[in-house]
C-alpha cells in the first residue's frame, strides 16, 4: 500500500486530505504541521509520497522543507498552495517537485496528481539506476571509452579514456573531440582523424592502430574503434569510441622482431666468422714469417709485410667481435660483484698499465675532458657471470657513451636491484651528456657494424658485443635517447639464487 505524508498547518484541509487518501486506499503514514516535524518524519517513516503545503507554521516554509527532504531522501512529493504567484513557482522549482495541487482541490484531482507523481518517479528512479548500472560498468571495464553526443560534444569519459587522454571528464566537456582525443592512423600520419564525425557517420570504424596525442603532448600508442549510438527509432544520437594503450605491446613486439634480427645477424656472423678465421690465420702466420726473414736493408718491402701484418690482425680483432655478437663466447662464470667490477674498469682510467687484458681495451684518451660518476647500491647481491665478459660489457658502453660526447660531458654509472615478474636483476645504468641516437636509429643500434661514426673511427661492434654478452648471461639491454640531452642504457643481469 503506498504510505504518504501530509504536511499542513490547517487542521480541517490535513483531515479532509487524510480521509481522502484512505477512501482512495492510500495510507497515511502521519500528518504534521511543521516543516521541521516533517523533516523528522520523512526520516523515520520514509514515505513513498509527501503532500506539502508550502505556507506552513514555524519558521521554515514547505519549500525550505522539501530542499532538506530532497537532499537527503529520495521521497517525492507535491505541493500543496493556495497561491499561483510566479515567486513560490520559480522557488519551488529548484526542488524539482512531481506536481502541484492548487486550493480548493476535489478528491478526482488529488488521486490524478498522486499516481501521475508516483509513476514519474518510479520512471525517473529506473532511468537513475540504468545509468548508474551503465555507468558502473563504463568505469568497470578496462578499455578506455569516450561518448559523444547528437551534436558532436563529449558527453562522457571513463577513467581508463582520463588517464590514457589526461582530460577529466568535466574540462573534456568543453573541448572538442579533436582537441580530446587528437589521433592520426600509425602507419599513415597524414590522413584526418576518423573520429571527429562519429555521430554524423552511418557505419562503425573498426579497430586500427593510431598515435594519440595526450594533453601532456606525450604521444601514445593506441588501438582504437568507434559505432554510432542509435535509439529504439534507429536515429544516431551520438557516438562512442573505445580504446586501448597498446605502448608496452607495440615495444614488445618490436623487441621480439628486433631479437629475431639480431640472432638472425648472430648466426650469419658466426658463420663468416668461422670461414674467415682459418685463411686469416695463414696469412698472419706466413706474413710475419716473411717479414722476421726479410732484411732491414729492403725498407719497401719490410714495410709493405708490416703493413699487411697490421690489417690482418686488424682484420682479426674484428672476427673476435662477430663472435662475440654471435654470443660464440666460451664463458668463465663464477660468483662476482657488479660494483666492482665497475670499480676496476674506472679505476683503470687513473692507472698506467692496466692490470687485466680486458682492460687494456680501454681509450683512455676518450675520458680527458670527461667526468664519470658513480652512484652504486652497495647492498645488491652477487650475480654468476664471466668477470672479463662484464668488465668488456662495461668497456663497450663507456666507450659508446664518451663517443657520443663533443667536448666536456657527464656520464652517470648507476647500480641497483631490479624486481620484474617475481624474478631479481642487477641492473646497471650508463647514462651519458652526448647528443642522443635519433629516432631511425634506434632499431639498428646493436647490430654489427652500425656505426654513426666516420669511416675508420671504429667499427661498430662495441655494442653488437655487448648484446650478445648481455643474452648469454641471461639479461636484457636496452635504452632511452632523447636528441641533445643525452642516452640512458639498462643493462638487467638475473640474480641467480
Amino acid at each position: 500500500m503506498t504510505k504518504i505524508l501530509i504536511v499542513e498547518d490547517e487542521w480541517i484541509i490535513a483531515n479532509d486530505i487524510r480521509m481522502n487518501l484512505q477512501d482512495m486506499g492510500y495510507e497515511v503514514a502521519a500528518v504534521v504541521s511543521t516543516g521541521e516535524k516533517a523533516i523528522k518524519l520523512a526520516r523515520d517513516l520514509m514515505p513513498d509520497l509527501i503532500l506539502m503545503d508550502i505556507m506552513l507554521e514555524g519558521d521554515m516554509d514547505g519549500i525550505d522543507t522539501a530542499k532538506h527532504i530532497h537532499q537527503e531522501l529520495d521521497i517525492p512529493f507535491i505541493y500543496l498552495t493556495a497561491y499561483s504567484d510566479k515567486r513560490f513557482i520559480n522557488r519551488s522549482k529548484e526542488t524539482e517537485p512531481f506536481g502541484y495541487l492548487l486550493k480548493p482541490f476535489k478528491s478526482r484531482e488529488i488521486q490524478i496528481v498522486i499516481e501521475i507523481a508516483l509513476y514519474k518517479h518510479k520512471m525517473e528512479r529506473n532511468l537513475k539506476e540504468s545509468q548508474k548500472w551503465l555507468s558502473t560498468v563504463f568505469n568497470s571495464i578496462t578499455d578506455a571509452v569516450i561518448t559523444t553526443d547528437f551534436n558532436g560534444l563529449i558527453s562522457y569519459l571513463n577513467p581508463s579514456a582520463v588517464t590514457i587522454t589526461g582530460w577529466n571528464d568535466i574540462e573534456a566537456k568543453v573541448h572538442t573531440i579533436e582537441e580530446v582525443f587528437s589521433v592520426v592512423p600509425d602507419m599513415n600520419s597524414d590522413k584526418m582523424n576518423p573520429f571527429i564525425d562519429i555521430h554524423k557517420q552511418n557505419k562503425e570504424i573498426p579497430a586500427m592502430d593510431y598515435v594519440l596525442t595526450a594533453k601532456n603532448g606525450e604521444k601514445i600508442y593506441i588501438e582504437a574503434g568507434a559505432a554510432p549510438i542509435r535509439d529504439d527509432k534507429d536515429r544516431i544520437i551520438g557516438g562512442i569510441i573505445t580504446f586501448r594503450d597498446i605502448t608496452k605491446k607495440r615495444e614488445m613486439q618490436q623487441h621480439m622482431k628486433a631479437t629475431e634480427q639480431l640472432t638472425a645477424l648472430g648466426r650469419m656472423a658466426a658463420g663468416v666468422a668461422h670461414e674467415l678465421n682459418n685463411p686469416l690465420t695463414g696469412i698472419l702466420t706466413f706474413a710475419k714469417i716473411i717479414c722476421d726473414n726479410t732484411p732491414k736493408e729492403k725498407k719497401d718491402e719490410k714495410e709493405g709485410l708490416e703493413l699487411i701484418v697490421e690489417q690482418t690482425l686488424r682484420c682479426s680483432r674484428i672476427i673476435s667481435g662477430l663472435l662475440g655478437f654471435s654470443s660464440n663466447i666460451v664463458f668463465n662464470k663464477k660468483s662476482i660483484n657488479v660494483n666492482k667490477e665497475i670499480i676496476v674498469v674506472i679505476d683503470t682510467l687513473s692507472e698506467i698499465e692496466p692490470k687485466t687484458s680486458a682492460i687494456k681495451k680501454l681509450d683512455k684518451k676518450k675520458f680527458e675532458k670527461i667526468t664519470i660518476t658513480p652512484n652504486f647500491n652497495y647492498t645488491i647481491p652477487d650475480i654468476i657471470a664471466d668477470s672479463t665478459q662484464i668488465q668488456e660489457l662495461i668497456i663497450n658502453l663507456l666507450h659508446n657513451a664518451s663517443d657520443a660526447i663533443t667536448g666536456t660531458g657527464n656520464i652517470y654509472i648507476t647500480t641497483n636491484l631490479y624486481t620484474e615478474n617475481n624474478k631479481d636483476y642487477i641492473e646497471i645504468q650508463i647514462k651519458d651528456t652526448g647528443h642522443g641516437i635519433k629516432e631511425q636509429d634506434s632499431s639498428q643500434v646493436f647490430e654489427p657494424f652500425f656505426t654513426t661514426r666516420a669511416v675508420g673511427q671504429g667499427t661498430g661492434l662495441g655494442l653488437a658485443v655487448s648484446h650478445g654478452i648481455v643474452k648469454m648471461h641471461g639479461g636484457t639491454i636496452t635504452f632511452k635517447s632523447e636528441l641533445n640531452v643525452g642516452t640512458t642504457f639498462f643493462v638487467r643481469l638475473p640474480v641467480t639464487k
